[in-house]
């Protein structure tokens, strides 16, 4: 048995990933297998007993289980193999009530009730309704055509007949009986199958969880343990320049102090939100900004405009956009406003790209200055996003930085 169910349907039950698919594809095997087998004892037996009405329909009956599991083996498809075998078994099954009156076919209830449970296991429960209502709506015609001639023919059949109508019977229970059972059975092995499915899945739910609160935790660590040596760097060049008189040189500490003071809001950001992919762009942006003009505004007085509708940005992105604001910031404050000023800074989202627009009162840029390590700076961090800058002088005064970076 096993060497037939591997020749027939092993291909199936190797492709399906499905328990309850398999289980269909056993289900017809076996169906197929068991029916052939009792409509070829019918066959065989009716012939001998000289029951040659019952031959016909056991005959076609066991030639149809045949073809159906080629059907399953070459096709391997359990739900295209299952409408053709309901088909036949539809033909057979009607056929032979309308136009063989050489037997009875009250029985013939049975196997409509063995072809719905069929279709329904099989083609689903839709479908199993239609093959019920069209099967009672043609054995109520039957009923109403052909029954009262049928009921008087069976007056004077041989007994002969009726042996192999009562075994025909018995088929036909033990197969409702059968299915029946396969349903119980189907359910039970589907229903655990799935439990234990569902088990390992939460299982690896949890260890995947697990992992990903250890990830974020340590993630945490990382871009907290970064702030602190960025601020120990911080702490450092203050410190050092503390001990040097020379003011140029002092400057220079004082702008990287600020370029690491731009990189380590990045990562106390992200360390404060736990969000490692995007951080809140128009806070930061703010909180940079006003750390910025405190540090340089000792003896200025400065309007920060700031807004931004962009709320959450690529992590990737923010190191530069920082490092190109403090420049910014530091370069207006240093050189362009004089004691009191304006700056402005707006970003924007259009069509996948972000537009940084950023403008001071003051007196506007030098052409000096556009040479110089700020500027320079500026430059490179633009081209490392992919982006594109344009410097102008405003009429009424002041300078306007316009970047397009492309958002993706």
């Amino acid at each position: 048995m096993n060497k037939l169910k591997l020749f027939f349907i092993g291909e199936l039950l190797k492709s399906s990933d499905s328990p309850y698919e398999k289980a269909k594809a056993e289900v017809n095997f076996n169906f197929s297998i068991f029916s052939f087998v009792a409509f070829t004892s019918v066959f065989i037996i009716a012939l001998t007993i000289c029951a040659l009405p019952v031959t016909i329909p056991a005959g076609f009956s066991a030639l149809f289980c045949l073809i159906h599991l080629f059907t399953l083996k070459f096709i391997k498809n359990v739900r295209v193999a299952s409408i053709i075998f309901s088909i036949l078994i539809f033909c057979i099954l009607f056929g032979n009530m309308f136009f063989n009156i050489n037997t009875f076919h009250l029985g013939g209830l049975l196997w409509i009730v063995v072809l719905v449970l069929f279709v329904t296991f099989n083609i689903g429960r839709t479908a199993g309704l239609i093959a019920s209502l069209v099967s009672l709506s043609f054995f109520t015609l039957f009923i109403l055509t052909k029954l009262p001639l049928n009921i008087v023919n069976a007056l004077s059949f041989k007994p002969a007949i009726y042996y192999s109508l009562g075994f025909e019977v018995l088929i036909g229970l033990s197969i409702i009986f059968y299915l029946i059972n396969v349903f119980i059975v189907t359910n039970k092995k589907v229903t655990n199958e799935l439990q234990k499915s569902n088990e390992s899945l939460e299982n690896q739910n949890r260890i995947v969880l697990k992992q990903y609160d250890e990830k974020i935790i340590m993630l945490k660590e990382i871009h907290h343990r970064v702030k602190n040596n960025l601020q120990v760097i911080n702490s450092m060049l203050r410190l050092q320049s503390d001990k040097i008189d020379d003011v140029n040189s002092k400057i220079v500490f004082s702008d990287a102090q600020n370029r690491i003071l731009a990189m380590s809001f990045v990562h106390q950001r992200m360390y404060q939100s736990g969000n490692f992919l995007d951080v809140q762009f128009d806070k930061y942006i703010k909180e940079l900004s006003e750390d910025i003009i405190k540090q340089h505004s000792v003896n200025h007085q400065i309007e920060s405009v700031i807004s931004s509708s962009i709320t959450n940005i690529d992590v990737q992105k923010m190191v530069p956009l920082g490092l190109i604001l403090n420049e910014l910031i530091s370069n207006s404050l240093k050189h362009g406003i004089t004691s009191v000023g304006k700056i402005t800074i707006d970003l924007t989202e259009e069509n996948e790209t972000l537009i940084f627009t950023y403008s001071d009162n003051g007196i506007g840029i030098k052409e000096s200055l556009k040479k110089g390590f700020g500027m320079e700076l500026i430059e490179l961090l633009t081209e490392q996003l992919d982006g594109k800058l344009k410097i102008s002088n405003q009429p009424s005064g002041g300078v306007l930085f316009q970047f397009v970076f492309i958002m993706n």
